[in-house]
């Protein structure tokens, strides 16, 4: 389950060239289905199913 704070990688098409590395989430809108994801330099609001949990939270996630 994603959460306000995880670490997270844009696995879509739409911003592929423009959105690299990892960024942190700081909303997640559900009735929409997207989530608002910033690092230093981008804010940006994308469908949820175009990110993907990096580090720690998905290793545990893929253990369970």
């Amino acid at each position: 389950m994603m959460e306000v704070g995880q670490k997270v990688k844009y696995i879509g098409t739409d911003f592929k060239g423009v959105l690299k590395g990892t960024y942190t989430i700081v909303d997640i809108k559900k009735v929409y289905g997207t989530v608002r994801i910033r690092n230093e330099f981008i804010l940006i609001y994308v469908p949820i199913q175009d990110v993907e949990i990096v580090g720690e939270e998905r290793e545990h996630e893929t253990s369970c």
